[in-house]
């Protein structure tokens, strides 16, 4: 890999892990969806390489941390009578997100496997 490959790579990379993170926190429906389009397009820009698949592969572990913290913190505060209703829509932004780099995880595997 040349550097001029790498250095795309390492800003696709920051690109789709600064997105996500946004995606994770925004609670307003228009927002969210231009989120999510914006990391659809970010994970697409460059095609599909390996590197990606493990990339996707990582954030779908981190998610999956996020998401049963999320669960765990929910069920507390259900037990405790707290409302959970922005800690909801935090799990469900968690999820949509997550869902988005597996189904990005999918694509690139096809690919892959179709190029072997």
């Amino acid at each position: 890999m040349d550097t001029g490959q790498r250095f795309a790579q390492i800003v696709q990379t920051q690109n789709i892990r600064m997105i996500s993170e946004e995606l994770c926190d925004e609670v307003v429906p228009a927002k969210r969806r231009r989120l999510k389009r914006l990391l659809i397009e970010e994970e697409n820009r460059f095609g599909f390489f390996s590197w990606q698949f493990d990339l996707a592969q990582r954030h779908i572990v981190d998610f999956n941390t996020l998401v049963e913290r999320q669960r765990a913190l929910i069920a507390q505060m259900k037990a405790e009578g707290v409302d959970i209703t922005l800690a909801s829509k935090s799990l469900k932004n968690l999820l949509v997100a997550r869902d988005l780099f597996v189904d990005f995880a999918l694509r690139i595997g096809r690919k892959i496997k179709l190029s072997e």
